[in-house]
């Protein structure tokens, strides 16, 4: 017979006494490891979480849990099975998974020159954590961005030479006192989707534990779906609000055949209840195979979509207004595909689609978000072998530094 607060110890991967959705997603997922059944899991969960969660805190708690275990064994059967804890360890582990790929390896290159984190467990509170995700298994057409964190890494070395004169001019801030923070690489499985979506997920919780924000780089697109599931935890259970920067949708429920990609993360994320959509906004769409169907499946959520038409007759600071107003003073988060840009300026990318945003407008869009409340962010879809000069990398490393610098712009270093 299974014991049920053995049983919450080991769901409670962050060792913060509650069990949330997420944690609960990946005990699911452990048990239905069907790509065609993750409908039917977002609907498990969430009806499992409403019985469970009564005093609607978003979180469990080893009494609710233990008081509710019945409950929690009809629908979870698996979770009182004498393999469960194997099962569990072995996919899903507290700083990500024990045996890192070769490509996930290397020197102590490290985002910005910043002192590299430390072990789960032993990390001091910080600021901001910046992360790389070398994953790829869910990309559609151009593979290697797996090696996009080591070149960003690189590349951001340049960018900032002294990591303690960390000065930002167009907001007169200096980060080099602040406790920033690269946590290294999450390397998840690259042979098993479900099982890597899952180790993403449990490697940014553990972050966003102990750090203010975060800033995940990619990797592809199908990091944004773990990133917002722990983004969702982290805002008490909430769905966030998101600032999409993308030449597609990626809302769609199915792609291809298959229920998860780069080209569904936002779909998944979208049902997982791990987005707040009338507050979000998507921001340069021109992919010619959205198709009129996705389009009108995203409006109605309640998705905002500026074009890359209409950001052109907008520019950069309407559309960021229009964006800040839509958000409000609600926590949110940035995802930024490299898509969005124009293929002269970034040709390193998963999914290129030319007539995108240039450089400068990318800058001064984001520049004009300042005053939001952002979580963190992330930067996906950078492929090393379709970027020659680094180009696309320069942007990449600029983009990252630049959601640090807005999320840190409400955080006292003092505290």
């Amino acid at each position: 017979m299974a014991d049920p607060e053995a049983i919450f110890d080991e769901l409670d991967f962050c060792k913060d006494g509650a069990v949330t959705q997420g944690e609960l997603e990946l005990v699911d997922i452990l048990n239905h490891h069907l790509p065609l059944d993750i409908d039917h899991s977002d609907a498990r969960v969430q009806a499992l979480f409403a019985k469970l969660d009564l005093d609607g805190n978003k979180a469990i708690c080893k009494e609710e849990f233990v008081e509710k275990w019945e409950t929690i064994v009809e629908c979870m059967p698996h979770l009182g099975q004498e393999n469960f804890s194997e099962r569990l360890k072995k996919l899903f582990h507290r700083s990500g998974p024990l045996e890192a790929p070769l490509y996930a390896k290397g020197g102590v290159s490290t985002f910005f020159h910043k002192p590299l984190y430390g072990r789960a467990g032993e990390r001091p509170s910080a600021d901001c954590v910046f992360f790389g995700c070398p994953f790829d298994a869910g990309s559609t057409y151009r593979s290697g961005l797996r090696f996009g964190p080591k070149k960003i890494r690189e590349v951001s070395q340049m960018l900032l030479t002294d990591s303690s004169n960390d000065y930002a001019s167009w907001m007169d801030r200096n980060f080099g006192k602040m406790k920033i923070f690269d946590a290294g690489d999450c390397a998840p499985t690259p042979f098993d989707l479900i099982t890597a979506v899952g180790q993403i997920y449990v490697f940014t919780k553990v972050l966003w534990n102990t750090s203010k924000k975060l800033v995940a780089i990619g990797g592809d697109h199908t990091l944004s779906w773990s990133f917002l599931a722990a983004a969702r935890d982290k805002n008490g259970g909430k769905p966030v609000p998101i600032i999409h920067f993308d030449a597609h949708l990626d809302t769609g429920d199915e792609y291809l055949g298959s229920k998860l990609s780069h080209g569904t993360a936002l779909g998944r994320a979208g049902a997982g209840g791990c987005i707040d959509f009338e507050k979000s906004t998507h921001i340069g769409i021109r992919g010619i195979s959205c198709g009129p169907g996705l389009q009108e499946k995203s409006d109605k959520l309640g998705y905002r979509t500026i074009t890359m038409d209409e950001f052109d007759k907008i520019g950069p600071e309407g559309a960021a207004s229009l964006t800040k107003e839509r958000i409000g003073d609600d926590p949110c988060i940035i995802i930024f595909d490299l898509d969005v840009m124009d293929t002269s300026d970034c040709p390193g990318v998963g999914f290129p689609t030319p007539g995108g945003m240039r450089n400068r407008q990318l800058m001064t869009f984001l520049r004009e978000l300042r005053g939001l409340n952002i979580m963190g962010g992330n930067v996906v879809e950078y492929t090393p072998d379709y970027d020659p000069t680094d180009s696309t990398a320069m942007m990449a490393s600029q983009a990252a530094y630049e959601i640090m610098a807005l999320a840190l712009d409400n955080v006292d270093p003092e505290n």
